[in-house]
């Protein structure tokens, strides 16, 4: 006689429910999407799926906030373990976050293109933006010193922007390499940061 299935990890639990959570608002949006489903497909209760995540807005909000963190902790870390060049740092950086959307589009694609007008939901999208903003801004202080600092945070906006844009347009192309679109972003990085990385040259 079967027993009752293992009790998962709450690590794992969270897991399977993000990743289901991810297919079914990726599928059916997010109005559509509901919690049954989600229970259905991650294979947990859901009085187990309330438990972790209080609402459908809860588990949309944290499945975007899961993905912005890790995939900017991928990239720092890429920059921070490079033993090369600053170009080459860069370069191992931009692969290391492409490499992310890589193998997250559905992620990339809910939390970048019409997210549901939810306080809840909001609230995430602007914590995201400010943890990018400050990476980007911590980033361009450590590359380039010598921008002046009231330059910092709207040349981090331009950053961030181009990065995302570019990885919308990645994911609707997804037959291209990712070489692409990191050559790209390494061209925007290198034309708006390296250049002035070091001060100018005095006048005579």
């Amino acid at each position: 006689m079967a027993g009752r299935p293992p009790l998962l990890a709450p690590d794992e639990r969270t897991r399977r429910i993000e990743s289901a959570a991810t297919e079914v608002f990726a599928e059916m949006g997010f109005a559509a999407a509901t919690m049954d489903e989600i229970a259905l497909r991650s294979g947990v209760s859901k009085p187990a799926l309330y438990r972790v995540f209080q609402s459908k807005s809860h588990l949309f909000a944290s499945v975007i906030e899961r993905h912005a963190t890790q995939s900017a902790e991928a990239a720092l870390a890429a920059f921070a373990a490079g033993a090369g060049s600053m170009r080459e740092r860069l370069v191992d950086m931009i692969d290391a976050w492409f490499a992310r959307v890589e193998a997250n589009p559905n992620v990339h694609r809910l939390a970048a293109h019409h997210l549901p007008d939810d306080a809840i939901i909001a609230a995430a999208a602007a914590t995201i933006r400010t943890m990018q903003l400050a990476n980007d801004a911590r980033l361009i202080s450590s590359i380039a010193p010598h921008v002046p600092r009231e330059e910092i945070e709207p040349l981090g906006e331009v950053v961030r922007g181009a990065l995302l844009s570019l990885a919308d347009w990645w994911v609707d192309h997804p037959d291209v390499s990712r070489s692409v679109p990191v050559a790209v972003m390494c061209r925007v990085c290198n034309g708006l940061l390296l250049p002035i990385a070091e001060p100018a040259v005095p006048s005579p």
